[in-house]
């Protein structure tokens, strides 16, 4: 992968303008496999205008992705050869006053099928499924609009993103009513229409007499809507609440630990389903996390 990347700045304007240059190849040493033997390239040139003044600010960025996909493989009986292309951008604005941000963002873009999503046919087994892929799949096209609220004093800090999305040709892997070698099939599909929206809430608190001390909490909400059939997609995460505690050091105690986290991720059950699959119960996760520094 290359990254070329030229900066430059003028008054309160800055500019960036690059490319992402990359190629795969996915090589098979072993004839039980998910996907053939197949290769990409893909280049994205982009420029991204950034300009701030002390209360306002806005960005608007443009790139166009090119990706050209092979596979010739006598054992999947494939040859394909296809290019995909299309231009994406965004355009935002944003306004402080005291200690509040408001920013706003539209954006449209785009995404070609990845070699997984086209050629699939096997157990993928670090999911538990037999997926098939789809080799009629096209570029997906998504249109967001969000809107994010922040305000931060010294000891306490709230963010709040809401959004919407509308996608066309979106792909999709969903459950069926059939198996094979006792795994449930998954197949790739492209729904015509399918709309995304949600809104994360995170909180950030310090009290005044322990700064060591960092309490950290996000809600995470998401809903997903199939035009095509008016149900959920499959695989839509379930919401969530996230909280972290976590104590700094000053003195590192023997020597080497920093700081010691307490995470906790409450799941709600998820009975917003698609056809063929599950409903999820909730769940709890706790996660003890120590920071230290074995060398200096």
């Amino acid at each position: 992968q290359i990254t070329p990347n030229v900066r430059y700045n003028v008054d309160k304007f800055t500019f960036n303008i690059g490319s992402q240059i990359s190629t795969l190849d996915n090589i098979n040493n072993q004839t039980d496999r998910l996907v053939p033997d197949a290769s990409s390239l893909n280049v994205g040139p982009y420029t991204i205008i950034d300009y701030e003044d002390e209360n306002f600010g806005f960005n608007y960025g443009i790139r166009y992705d090119y990706k050209s996909l092979e596979s010739k493989d006598q054992t999947f009986d494939l040859n394909y050869d296809n290019e995909f292309s299309k231009t994406s951008f965004s355009a935002g604005i944003f306004y402080k006053y005291l200690d509040n941000t408001v920013r706003i963002t539209y954006s449209g873009a785009y995404r070609a099928p990845h070699f997984s999503e086209l050629f699939s046919d096997g157990v993928h087994h670090g999911t538990n499924r037999y997926e098939i892929g789809n080799i009629n799949l096209d570029i997906e096209q998504a249109n967001q609009i969000d809107l994010k609220y922040q305000w931060a004093d010294e000891h306490f800090g709230i963010v709040i993103n809401p959004f919407f999305q509308d996608i066309s040709n979106f792909i999709s892997i969903t459950p069926s009513d059939s198996f094979q070698n006792n795994y449930r099939v998954y197949n790739y599909i492209q729904y015509e229409s399918v709309n995304m929206r949600g809104v994360e809430f995170n909180l950030h608190y310090h009290p005044h007499q322990l700064h060591n001390l960092h309490l950290e909490q996000s809600y995470s909400f998401v809903e997903t809507i199939n035009q095509d059939t008016n149900k959920s997609l499959a695989l839509t995460p379930s919401n969530k609440i996230k909280t972290k505690v976590r104590f700094d050091f000053n003195t590192k105690i023997f020597n080497f630990l920093e700081s010691i986290s307490l995470h906790h991720v409450y799941s709600f059950e998820q009975n917003n389903v698609s056809e063929f699959e599950l409903p999820t119960d909730a769940y709890n996760l706790v996660n003890l996390e120590f920071s230290c520094v074995l060398f200096k």
